[in-house]
C-alpha cells in the first residue's frame, strides 16, 4: 500500500513548482542546473519521461551539472500491483507518487520498484540529477501484462476516463483455438478501432 513509503521529504518541485501544478495531460518537465536549484531553465510539457543525450537540447545546461523535475498524473485504471522502473546511468533518481517515495538511487539511476495501488488517479514526480557527460534514461509505470477478451477491451478503455487526445495502442494476439489466425494491431483513441 502507498501509506507504507515513506514520505517525500525536500522535493524539488516545491522549489520549481512551488505552487503544485500538475498538467491535465502528459507531464510537465523542469530542466534545472544543480548549480543553481531554485532557477527554471526550460519548462514544456511532454508524453514520456525519458531523456536522450544525442537528440535534445539542454539549454546551455554542463551535462554534469543537469537536473530535470517531471511532474504528471498516471491512472489506475484497476486496483493492484504497480511497477515503477527508471534506468539512468551514473545519475540521482527519485519517483515520488502522492508524496510517497516509491524508489530512489543516489549513485546508479535505478528504481525498480513496486506499489499495490487502488483505482484512481495520482500525481507522480520524478527528480533526476545526471552525474557524467551522458544523459540518457527513462521511467515507466504500469501493470504486468493484462489478458482482456475482445468485448471487453472497449468497455476498459472507456472506464480509464482518459482524455480523448490520449493515444492508446492495443495488441491483440491470435486467440489458442484459432492458431493460425494473425497478429492484429490495433490503435484506439478512445474508441476501438480493428
Amino acid at each position: 500500500m502507498l501509506d507504507s513509503f515513506p514520505s517525500a521529504s525536500k522535493r524539488v518541485g516545491e522549489r520549481l513548482n512551488p505552487d503544485n501544478l500538475v498538467p491535465a495531460s502528459g507531464f510537465d518537465m523542469y530542466f534545472f542546473n544543480t548549480q543553481d536549484p531554485y532557477t527554471v531553465v526550460h519548462k514544456e510539457n511532454v508524453a514520456n519521461i525519458a531523456l536522450k543525450f544525442s537528440s535534445m537540447n539542454f539549454y546551455n545546461i554542463p551535462t554534469d551539472f543537469f537536473g530535470a523535475y517531471w511532474v504528471g498524473t498516471v491512472f489506475v485504471p484497476v486496483e493492484g500491483e504497480y511497477f515503477i522502473n527508471a534506468s539512468a546511468s551514473h545519475a540521482s533518481i527519485r519517483a515520488i507518487i502522492d508524496g510517497r517515495v516509491i524508489g530512489k538511487d543516489e549513485q546508479h539511476g535505478t528504481i525498480g520498484n513496486r506499489v499495490y495501488l487502488q483505482k484512481g488517479v495520482y500525481t507522480l514526480e520524478i527528480e533526476y540529477k545526471n552525474a557524467t557527460p551522458n544523459t540518457d534514461m527513462y521511467v515507466f509505470f504500469g501493470q504486468r501484462s493484462q489478458i482482456y477478451k475482445k468485448e471487453a477491451l472497449a468497455n476498459i478503455i472507456a472506464g480509464m476516463g482518459i482524455d480523448s487526445g490520449t493515444p492508446l495502442q492495443v495488441v491483440a494476439v491470435p486467440s489458442v483455438k484459432i492458431p493460425k489466425k494473425p497478429l492484429r494491431c490495433i490503435q484506439a483513441l478512445l474508441s476501438l478501432m480493428c
